[in-house]
């Protein structure tokens, strides 16, 4: 499935609560963070220049469609941790049908 696929929709639908896109809230903070912001076409050229693209989707996501040649490091993992919070987020989380996610800190400390 390609991205100007029609049927191709980059909205989250959790298995409970109203569904979102969190794109802009990614954005925003690595704009906050003075990183330029590209669109594809520019992607493209820079890649066949030999940029690598690294797409921070979800895995599940990556795999129904990414650029050819992208790499994929999802922003946000799977809670690792045993601490008391973590087993709590983890709780909290599974409460909503959902997976207790953290974001991946060094991406964005980059």
């Amino acid at each position: 499935m390609a991205f100007d696929d029609p049927e191709f929709d980059p909205t989250v639908i959790p298995k409970s609560g109203s569904a979102y896109t969190l794109w802009p809230v990614v954005h925003s903070e690595l704009m906050d963070r003075n990183l330029q912001s590209i669109d594809g076409s520019k992607a493209l050229q820079m890649q066949k220049k030999g940029a690598i693209v690294v797409d921070v989707r979800e895995a599940k996501q990556f795999e129904q469609c990414h650029i050819d040649g992208a790499i994929n490091v999802p922003m946000f993992q799977p809670v690792q941790g045993n601490s008391t919070f973590d087993n709590l987020k983890r709780l909290a989380m599974a409460a909503f049908a959902m997976q207790a996610t953290g974001v991946l800190h060094r991406l964005l400390d980059a």
